[in-house]
Order: C-alpha cells, then structure tokens, then sequence
C-alpha cells in the first residue's frame, strides 16, 4: 500500500513538472529573446503587439465555445472508444464553428475598437492576425484538455512549449528578414499556431471520423450557453480591481500593484499547475460519486497551496527586492495580500468544476455574476485606502466566491456512498 501511495504521488509530482515545465519554459524564453525584440521593435510596435494580444485573447471563449468542459463533463462516464468518437465530433464541431466565428469575432471588434473605444491605433492587419491566431489556440482546447484528463503530461508539454518556441523563433524571422513590425510577430505566432493545430487535427483525423455530431447540437448547445455568458462575465471579474485601482491611486502605486500582482502570479502559476494534475482524479470522483476520493485530492490541493503561499508571504519581501534591484521591495505589501487571493482562486476554480461537470452551468453563470458584483462593490468601498484595500478587496471577495462555488457543488452530492 505505501508502494502504491509512493508511486502515486510521484506521478503527480512528475505531470506538475510538466504542466509548470510548460508555463515556466514559455516565460524563460520571453525573458531570453526580449532584448531581440527590442531591438528591432519600436515602443509602438511594442504596445500594438501587447495591446491586440490582450484585446484578442477575451475572444477565446467564441473560438473554443466551452467545449471543452461539455468533453470534461462526459469523459469518464464513456468508454475509451466512446470518448474518442466524442473527441473527434466536438473537435469537427469546433473546425465548422471557427469557419463563422473568426469573420464574426473581426467585425465585433472592429466595431467595439473603431467606434466605441475609439482606438488610436491602425489596427491593419494586427487585429486579423491576433483573433486568428487565437482561433488556433481554440481549435487546440478540445484535445489539450483530453491529454490532461488522461494525464499525458508529457504530450501536454510537448505541444505547450513547440507552440511557444516555434512562434517566437517564426517572430523573430519575419521581424529581421522581412519587416520589423508588430505585424511580422504576430505572423510568426499565427503559422506556429497553425503548424501545432494542423499535426493535432491530423493526428486524431488520420483514420477519418469527421463528422458533425447534429443529433446532439441541442444538448451540446443547452449545455455551453451558460458557460459562455459565465465567460464573458469571468473577464472583468478578474480584471475589476485594477480598472478601479487605476482610476483612485497614482501611477506608481498601481506599478507596485501590478508588480505585486505579477509575483503572486507566478506561484499562483505553479498551484494551478498542481491543481492541472488533480483535475482528472477530482473529475473522475464526481463521476464515480467518490466523495471521499475527492476530498483527498482537494486536501493536497489546498496543503501544497498552502505551504507554498506560507513560504511565499515570508520570503517575498526579500525576494522582489533581490529580482528588481531594490526599486521595487514595496510591492511585497501588496504581492503577500494578492497570494492569499489566488488561493481562494484556486479554490474557486475547483468549485467551479465541480458545477460544470454536474452539468450545472446556470449556477457557474450565477455564481460569476454574484462575483462581479462582489468585487466591484468591496473593491469601490476599499478603494479610499489604496493598493492595500483593493487587495484586500480581491482576496475577500474570491474567498466569499470560493465558498460560494465549493458549498453550491456540494449540494447535489449524495450524503451517503
């Protein structure tokens, strides 16, 4: 038994190196290929680039539709056979869609950034690029989410870090040989992105099966459209407090927040990648009514969180202030306050699968929605004492969101085995 207990929890450890590996690699090129960047790149090619890869990425929820989680939600009450038929409907499903949502998500935007925000930048081609390119990362979401749930966390990387290199390395091709814009960058994320769809869409398409699941268009669709709406809701939901920081604190205060923010980011990064390699088990013990299974998981969940942002609170002041050179040591203030918040992030985050997979999208809808006004009321009444309330804002109103999400999922557990 404490064989079996012991090669467990090193699988686990292994498909969190892997699923962290994968966010940690991306970051470490960013950092290396920078000054690359830069120095073919103008500021504003710089601020074109980040602007539209910002505005483009909300557009991930048309593309992808929450499929996804319809493909979560079934899998472990399928066979093996089953969930593959399921895999390539919803992904035929998918292609179809994307045909019609791209020239969709194109004049929404053009809209939204031409006539109501009222942009000063030429989007050319910029906004084309970017929306297509996350049209590829949409397209991946079906297939990346199967590899996670059978805990193939080696493939997982595998097609996280070719994608992020071979779009980095494209970038920097068309920038230097071609045209040093904005443009050229995102030319070089989109064939990448186009590459690691085409060999995934081969890959489960190679003995055919495509095929429109048409007698299941309701189900699916009765089954996503909360989720959708709870999508476009989650956005600024995690966004609010610093759209309402921004408007009450000067700019250095909302730098020392951002950078707090971007620290208890990164471990906040590492968590979730541990909750990556339980989300299957905690799934599975939903299916399978194992309440006991997913309590275990939860609970290791929450005891690595835990530690890890214990160590983190401790170490923090000592550590911005070694990576930022002493400039920037105050963001400790802020960074320890927002760690707590991620935490009941996390916890939030496995409420909400929770819901999902009982086929309770409503209530994920629901709940978003109780959670944006949350935030946005807490963050309004705090906001008079700076970076501190508004953090202090975010962490009460995710932990009231995370009892909310995790009591709600409870509900409609069986009391007894």
């Amino acid at each position: 038994m404490r064989d079996l207990i012991s090669q467990n929890l090193l699988h686990k450890a292994k498909n969190t190196f892997f699923y962290f590996g994968a966010t940690l690699i991306s970051f470490t090129v960013s950092i290396v290929t920078y000054p690359l960047f830069a120095s073919y790149l103008s500021i504003s090619e710089f601020a074109a680039f980040n602007y539209f890869t910002n505005y483009s990425g909300f557009f991930i929820f048309l593309f992808s539709i929450n499929l996804y989680m319809f493909f979560s939600a079934h899998f472990f009450s399928n066979e093996n056979e089953q969930s593959a038929t399921l895999l390539k409907s919803l992904m035929s499903l998918l292609l179809v869609w994307n045909v019609l949502a791209l020239p969709l998500a194109y004049l929404i935007s053009n809209f939204v950034l031409h006539v109501w925000l009222k942009v000063k930048f030429d989007t050319g081609q910029y906004l084309l690029l970017s929306l297509a390119a996350v049209s590829m990362a949409g397209l991946k979401s079906i297939f990346l989410i199967k590899l996670r749930l059978r805990q193939q966390a080696l493939q997982y990387f595998g097609v996280s870090v070719i994608a992020r290199i071979l779009g980095t390395l494209l970038g920097l091709y068309f920038i230097i040989y071609v045209r040093p814009t904005a443009e050229s960058r995102f030319l070089g994320v989109l064939l990448a992105e186009i590459i690691t769809t085409a060999i995934i869409y081969i890959s489960v398409f190679y003995d055919g099966g495509f095929s429109i699941p048409v007698a299941d268009l309701k189900r699916i669709f009765k089954f996503v459209w909360p989720l959708l709406l709870s999508s476009i809701l989650y956005y600024p939901l995690i966004s609010m407090d610093q759209i309402i920081l921004e408007r009450y604190v000067s700019r250095e205060q909302l730098g020392l927040y951002s950078i707090g923010l971007g620290f208890a980011g990164y471990l906040h990064t590492f968590n979730f990648s541990v909750y990556q390699t339980l989300e299957p088990d905690i799934i599975r013990a939903k299916a399978n009514s194992d309440l006991a299974s997913l309590f275990a998981n939860v609970k290791l969940l929450l005891l690595v969180a835990f530690i890890t942002t214990t160590i983190f609170c401790f170490s923090s002041k000592h550590l911005i202030g070694i990576l930022t050179n002493g400039k920037f040591t105050e963001a400790y203030r802020s960074a320890n306050i927002l760690a707590i918040s991620f935490l009941f992030v996390l916890i939030f985050s496995v409420g909400n699968t929770l819901l999902t997979v009982e086929n309770r999208g409503k209530t994920v809808f629901l709940v978003n929605f109780a959670g944006l006004f949350v935030i946005t009321v807490s963050c309004a009444l705090l906001a008079q004492f700076g970076s501190t309330g508004i953090a202090w804002a975010r962490s009460v109103s995710f932990g009231i969101l995370a009892a909310l999400a995790i009591s709600l999922s409870l509900t409609s557990w069986p009391k007894t085995k």
